[in-house]
Order: structure tokens, then sequence, then C-alpha cells
């Protein structure tokens, strides 16, 4: 028989506040160097991003000023989709880990008006972080998808853990709903 000590999972230090990216972010990134970077742009971003970024920028289609953030953007598919749809009252800065990536990015046409930034989202986090914590917020929640990976390695490099998963189904009662027949 296990001890307690051995049978449940063991918890992380918590990230202390810093503004550099922990290790396995930064290996990562120095892989995304030399060629990459256009490879990535040229065959994954048609395939598995720019259906994404096309929904994104429809879903931020009411935007008509302000100002626009965009975080790990890459290559910067979803900074085109946004600045061919959005119009130019919305001031969009991108924002990226990796500057071979942004200049990748900044290749594009259309792209101009786009302000770019080399930028860290892990030390982003830490700041809002220890903003909220300056405030007395006790509680921050982020949704931890694994299909998200960047911001996932970012929670658990800050202490995250992750717990059993929960399910929610949903069940329309709308009108349009309730007029088929029931079988």
């Amino acid at each position: 028989m296990r001890s307690r000590e051995e049978s449940e999972p063991k918890r992380r230090e918590t990230a202390q506040p810093s503004d550099a990216a922990p290790a396995p972010v930064a290996e990562m990134n120095r892989s995304f160097s030399g060629s990459m970077p256009e490879l990535y742009d040229r065959f994954l971003v048609p395939l598995q991003f720019e259906p994404f970024a096309q929904d994104l920028a429809a879903r931020l289609g009411k935007l008509t000023s302000g100002h626009l953030l965009e975080v790990a953007a890459g290559t910067g598919v979803v900074t085109r989709a946004l600045a061919r749809s959005l119009p130019r009252a919305v001031h969009i800065t991108a924002t990226d880990l990796n500057p071979a990536m942004l200049d990748q990015a900044k290749k594009h046409a259309g792209v101009q008006r786009v302000v770019w930034r080399e930028a860290d989202a892990m030390a982003l986090k830490l700041r809002t972080v220890r903003y909220g914590l300056a405030r007395g917020v006790e509680h921050i929640k982020t949704w931890n998808d694994v299909n998200n990976q960047p911001m996932l390695a970012i929670n658990e490099a800050m202490g995250f853990v992750r717990q059993p998963a929960w399910i929610t189904y949903e069940k329309d009662l709308s009108a349009s709903s309730q007029s088929r027949p029931a079988s």
C-alpha cells in the first residue's frame, strides 16, 4: 500500500513573479527560428489556423474603434484577418515572444497598420496576477484547454495542477427547439 504522500499528485511550487519565460518556453522559442517561421506560415497556418482566424475576426467584426491587443500572434494569421475586417479606428497591436515569427508576420501585405512588439505572454499574465493581488483579488480563473498548449504551459509553469475534468450538458429550451415533434 502506498502512503498518502505517494498517491497524491505532487504540487509544483508557484512560479515567482518575474518577467523571464520558463525554460521550456525559451527552448521552444529558439526552435522556431531559421526557416521554421516560413514553413509554419506556409503549411500549418492554412490547414490549422486560418479557419479559426476568420471565425475570430467575424466575432470581433462589431468593433468600430479602440485598441486591440493580440497576444502570441505568431506569424500573424489572426492579425491579418483582423486588419482586413476591422476599421482603421481599431488600433491593432500584435505581440509574440519570438522575433523570427514576428519578422515573418510583417512580410504579409495589409498589415502596415499593425504595431508589432516582441512580448512575453508569461510576463503579461504575471503582471496581471500582481495587479490583482495588490488589489485584494483572491481568485483568477483561466481556461486550461488542452488545445491551447501555449496558455496551458504558462499556467503549468505558474503552478497549475491538472484536476479531474468535468462535462457540462446544455439543453436548448428556445422556441425553435420546442417546435420539433416528439419522437
